[in-house]
């Protein structure tokens, strides 16, 4: 009976965190399920030459380079979602960064709604608009905390 009891705690605990999760957390984890590491990268670059054709000039480095970089800033943005404080205060340097690369404000915006695209695509039926709405709410945080 005790291991019965124990199975049964288990599960409901696992049940809890997986349902407490946010919208991006949850997201986030369908969307590397559904597409490998690289597909979402790719999927990004992709979305962001079709949406902003003009920003390809910001950018030197080859497609893969590109895709790789943007699924770790991805993963950075992911596990600060829940906590805005911890993530300006570790992406600060990244607007500065960026800003001596060119970057700017209506890059920014249009990044925004290519990440949001992209998640979408990766995401695929299961895509919610809660999720949209997270999604863009993390964006708007990050935009305060780079500019």
């Amino acid at each position: 009976w005790m291991w019965n009891w124990l199975s049964k705690v288990m599960q409901q605990t696992l049940e809890e965190v997986r349902f407490g999760q946010n919208a991006v957390i949850r997201s986030w984890n369908i969307a590397q399920d559904n597409c490998p590491d690289h597909q979402v990268g790719e999927a990004f670059v992709e979305t962001m030459f079709q949406l902003a054709p003009a920003i390809r000039a910001v950018f030197f480095k080859p497609k893969q380079i590109l895709a790789c970089k943007f699924v770790e800033m991805l993963s950075t943005l992911v596990s600060f979602s829940g906590d805005r404080e911890r993530m300006e205060q570790q992406i600060t340097w990244l607007g500065i960064r960026h800003v001596a690369y060119g970057a700017e404000m209506d890059h920014v915006k249009t990044l925004g709604q290519v990440l949001v695209k992209t998640m979408e695509r990766c995401v695929r039926e299961e895509w919610t608009e809660e999720m949209h709405a997270e999604w863009l709410l993390l964006w708007d945080d990050v935009c305060a905390a780079l500019f």
